[in-house]
């Protein structure tokens, strides 16, 4: 199967009508200029020019519950259905210009994509194991090769993954479209991951905006394809200011542990001798006491830098980008606010802190009741007891973490970010929506895009 789709049936007209349709095209318009011209401040009344998430009426927990029960009972395998419930719900509770998304999305279609992906990669795991046992210890090297091939794997997964949700995606009937070739984007990613690790870094603003502006560049709503029409300064800041506080002391400890263990000497003598691992034990100890005496505080610091900084540099690059993001002329202006984002984190991290900290209490009470009640008359009754209660308590305490991990985060980062799109132009939408022609159809694509799945989580 190729990597674009083809062949759909159309599906019904827009029912919404919002403008008279007139002389739909028959295939998808040329791209025309980008209009870079500010507007003026946008319409908001009764959800014009908004995207709105909504979920007042409830329904949400009951449904996260059931599914984490389900999921439990089946041994996992209803998981993929709970996850397309999932969706059903956060898309048809999202409005954008006072209409709803709308997934149609299946589980078995998921289910199969789990079971195309589970045949490639347990195959993969055993060769590093067929290595060992063919060429011994040295056999473990192929470990190291198949990094960049797991790699290619993710990046893979990732874009078709997100190709599936597009293309289940329907707005005023209108289905969204996401074309390119998975392993093109994964090559892509592949190249920009190695340059990364070349640069320390340095050039990430370039590969996010770069494979930002791919999957973008790809996508449409019906036949109206979306634009990217920014660059990588407009994320340079939220990203450079964070890493000089995470890299400029990582290389300053790289340098005092070199100039203290005289690194350079042992290096040269390791490798004149071939005693590498002798002269590095060493001087283990005095890179220890170096890295302990001179910069615990720094350590501390990266201990704590993805809570302090990643919300920071979430909230400034998705603004920047969704902003930068266009459909024919149709802009939107994104600010998600940072410390928005710390609030939801820190609850969430509190709440996961709270049932660690019961959960633990009461497992470690019910084994303490175990070695206790060994000796006694009743030892193995009581015995028998708290095992039981030790295993309800540890599913309880996976399902309290799902439905937290549901309802305190991903919930509320979704209702954030949805809150925070404002259309600037929603007059051209309506426009748009009443004369572009759906040539993906309305409803259900077929079960030949399973092939393009490996999407396992709620996605932003």
């Amino acid at each position: 199967m190729s990597d674009d789709d083809s062949g759909r049936a159309s599906g019904p007209s827009n029912p919404w009508r919002t403008v008279p349709e007139v002389n739909r095209p028959s295939t998808a318009p040329e791209r025309e200029p980008v209009d870079r011209r500010p507007y003026s401040v946008p319409p908001t009344a009764h959800g014009a020019g908004k995207v709105v998430y909504d979920d007042s009426q409830g329904g949400l927990a009951g449904l996260t519950i059931m599914g984490y029960l389900l999921t439990m009972i089946t041994l996992g395998i209803y998981r993929f259905w709970y996850l397309t419930n999932l969706r059903r719900f956060f898309w048809s509770h999202t409005s954008v210009h006072q209409s709803p998304l709308e997934y149609t999305g299946r589980g078995l279609e998921i289910f199969i994509g789990f079971l195309i992906a589970l045949a490639v990669i347990v195959p993969l795991n055993l060769v590093p194991l067929a290595f060992v046992t063919a060429f011994g210890p040295g056999g473990q090297l192929v470990s190291f090769v198949l990094v960049p091939v797991y790699a290619i794997l993710i990046f893979f997964a990732f874009y078709r993954s997100r190709r599936y949700r597009v293309n289940r995606t329907l707005w005023r009937g209108l289905r969204a479209h996401q074309t390119g070739a998975g392993w093109a984007y994964a090559f892509r990613a592949l190249g920009w991951m190695l340059l990364g690790i070349l640069t320390l870094g340095l050039i990430v603003p370039m590969a996010v905006t770069d494979l930002y502006r791919y999957r973008i560049s790809r996508m449409y709503l019906g036949s109206v394809p979306f634009t990217f029409v920014g660059d990588w300064r407009m994320i340079a800041r939220p990203y450079f200011v964070p890493w000089a506080i995470f890299m400029l002391p990582l290389l300053v400890l790289i340098g005092i542990t070199a100039v203290v263990t005289d690194a350079g000497t042992v290096l040269s003598e390791a490798m004149r001798t071939g005693e590498i691992a002798q002269h590095l034990g060493e001087r283990t100890g005095e890179a220890v006491q170096v890295w302990a005496s001179i910069l615990a505080p720094v350590l501390f610091l990266w201990f704590l830098f993805p809570l302090l900084v990643v919300p920071y540099y979430y909230a400034r690059r998705t603004s920047a980008l969704f902003s930068a993001t266009q459909l024919q002329g149709v802009r939107c202006s994104v600010t998600i606010r940072a410390r928005s984002l710390y609030a939801i984190y820190g609850l969430y991290l509190l709440l996961v802190l709270v049932i660690f900290g019961v959960g633990g209490g009461i497992i470690g009470g019910l084994g303490f009741s175990i070695g206790s009640s060994a000796n006694s008359a009743s030892g193995p009754i009581a015995t028998i007891l708290s095992f039981g209660g030790i295993f309800i308590s540890y599913l309880v305490v996976i399902i309290l973490l799902g439905i937290a991990a549901v309802l305190m985060l991903q919930r509320r980062i979704w209702k954030l970010v949805a809150g925070s799109i404002t259309i600037l132009n929603p007059e051209l939408l309506d426009e748009l929506a009443g004369r572009m022609h759906d040539s993906e159809g309305g409803f259900g694509a077929g079960m030949a895009d399973a092939l393009d799945v490996g999407d396992f989580d709620i996605g932003l």
